[in-house]
């Protein structure tokens, strides 16, 4: 069973690797960031029990869900990497994604935070701000 779970890990980070066409710090942010969101909401789920949202505790299907979600958005980077290498030869589509994604996954883990009752500081509301906008001009950009 150990050797089935390296196994798969090691085929999945290769995957990866091979069809983002770069291992760089863009997409291990991302991924870093995947990671902090996830955890995150377990802890929210979990020790806090959702401070005022509808569901209460830790749900395994909303769990899985999470997961399902965090693996689409890795093949949107994908999907993104292709298209750059097919259309562009660059990676703008790709970087593009990626910037987007963290937006995402950084206002998630802002709301977690939030709802666990620890104030955000205006600097980190200020850069979400910021990422926000670089996102939405990235995405413009590619329309």
């Amino acid at each position: 069973m150990k050797t089935l779970f390296i196994a798969t890990v090691g085929t999945v980070g290769a995957l990866i690797n091979l069809e983002t066409g770069w291992w760089n710090n863009v997409l291990f942010n991302l991924i870093v960031l995947m990671a902090l969101d996830y955890l995150s909401a377990i802890i929210l789920a979990t020790v806090f029990k959702n401070a005022g949202r509808e569901a209460k505790g830790l749900d395994s299907g909303e769990s899985y869900k999470g997961l399902i979600k965090k693996g689409m958005m890795l093949a949107l980077v994908m999907v993104a990497n292709i298209l750059d290498r097919v259309f562009l030869d660059a990676t703008f589509a790709t970087n593009a994604t990626i910037i987007a994604l963290m937006t995402n996954e950084t206002i998630s883990i802002i709301e977690n935070i939030g709802l666990m009752g620890v104030p955000i500081p205006k600097v980190i509301r200020d850069a979400i701000h910021v990422l926000n906008e670089r996102s939405e001009n990235e995405l413009e950009k590619t329309n």
